[in-house]
């Protein structure tokens, strides 16, 4: 999956927040916030957000406490989207120390990307704490709609993980949604292979789909071979329930898995 968890957070995790001066309402200060969000790019406007605008539990949760991850590069990253229309705020309710902020996206290709952040008073500057499962599925929705390489973008793969987005637990979105940041990447993984192992025949199809552009491609076979040996590895992939661990990387099946997989396209060209 390109850039699953990269996508999303360009999306999702918009950091730049910013006190705004003496005079206003919360609820000023805090729309000030999200029109600040769109013009914060330079690294050390990036940098001094990471330090004075997060709450420690934001930064814990999305960066697993790392403030130089946090700072890297810049969240509303505009070159991930073609179009990716107008974030706005829909509604500010301040319950001092907090604040819900209801976001709404508006437009272009993110339209409809809506939910809840959670904010903070911290010594009389409001702080990013929390962006809340409803804004995070909605993201997730977004980005299996927009990704253009790897797994999802495989259409039957599209299809499944799209209907599985209402149903992911807050655990799962949230593995899925700050893995890379917080450099655990493997719990982003392992939670997009839980929710295509839930989709067997999409992901059987997106093996054989991988195997022969990888592998059978690359050898001197007819077009016409390479098709029919990726319809013969569907039901092989099927009896042999190997689609899911041809998922898995370095695991402890790894050398087993290959073995297997090759046994089954080697089985699936002789029978074309």
């Amino acid at each position: 999956m390109k850039r699953t968890t990269a996508v999303l957070l360009a999306c999702l995790v918009p950091l730049i927040l910013a006190a705004c001066g003496g005079g206003q309402s919360n609820e000023d200060r805090i729309r000030d916030v999200v029109e600040r969000i769109q013009n914060a790019k330079e690294p050390a406007g990036l940098q001094e957000a990471c330090r004075e605008l997060l709450t420690p539990a934001f930064v814990k949760e999305v960066y697993g406490g790392d403030i130089a991850a946090c700072s890297k590069e810049p969240f509303n990253d505009e070159e991930e989207f073609d179009n990716p229309g107008e974030t706005t705020v829909a509604s500010v309710e301040v319950d001092d120390p907090n604040a819900t902020v209801k976001i709404e996206t508006v437009g272009g290709s993110t339209d409809g990307t809506d939910g809840t952040w959670t904010m903070k008073n911290v010594d009389g500057d409001w702080r990013l704490d929390r962006l809340e499962d409803d804004y995070l599925r909605a993201s997730f929705a977004t980005s299996v709609k927009l990704v253009d390489e790897g797994m999802v973008a495989f259409e039957p793969m599209r299809k499944c993980f799209a209907s599985k987005v209402e149903t992911l637990d807050s655990r799962t979105i949230r593995a899925i949604t700050f893995g890379e940041a917080s450099e655990k990447k493997k719990d982003a993984f392992d939670a997009a292979n839980k929710i295509a192992e839930g989709c067997p025949r999409a992901l059987n199809a997106y093996v054989a789909d991988t195997l022969a552009k990888e592998v059978l491609a690359k050898k001197d076979l007819p077009p016409k071979t390479i098709e029919c040996a990726k319809r013969e590895l569907l039901p092989l992939l099927e009896i042999s329930g190997l689609a899911p661990n041809a998922l898995k990387q370095n695991n402890e099946y790894g050398f087993a898995t290959s073995a297997a997989l090759a046994g089954l396209i080697i089985g699936a060209v002789r029978a074309c």
